[in-house]
């Protein structure tokens, strides 16, 4: 196996877990969210190893690398707007939960 085979196949792992995150992502399971951030870490730690592996790619080889950089940042950025979604609806039902938790003790004042 060629060096420039060696990148694109270690490359094609790091787009094999981004695939996984993006079908976590889309999917309507209840643990989802779990799953997407623990995903995540291990694509944050994938890409930083393979960059940190190929300090010198050829030009050819970075060119394929790049033209899937917008399918990245696509998911990547599609994981942080649901994310911010999850925490203000986490949010939303934190405040109701302790909204009622007021009226339940100013009742018992009562």
């Amino acid at each position: 196996m060629s060096q420039g085979e060696k990148i694109l196949s270690d490359w094609q792992k790091v787009l094999e877990l981004l695939a996984i995150l993006e079908e976590r992502i889309q999917s309507d399971q209840a643990d989802k969210w779990t799953d997407a951030e623990s995903i995540a870490t291990q694509l944050d730690f994938a890409f930083k190893a393979f960059f940190e592996a190929y300090t010198d790619i050829p030009e050819d080889i970075a060119s394929k690398i790049a033209s899937e950089g917008i399918k990245v940042m696509s998911v990547m950025q599609a994981l942080s707007t649901l994310a911010l979604e999850n925490r203000k609806e986490l949010a939303h039902e934190i405040k109701g939960f302790l909204d009622q938790q007021k009226g339940v003790k100013a009742y018992k004042k009562v």
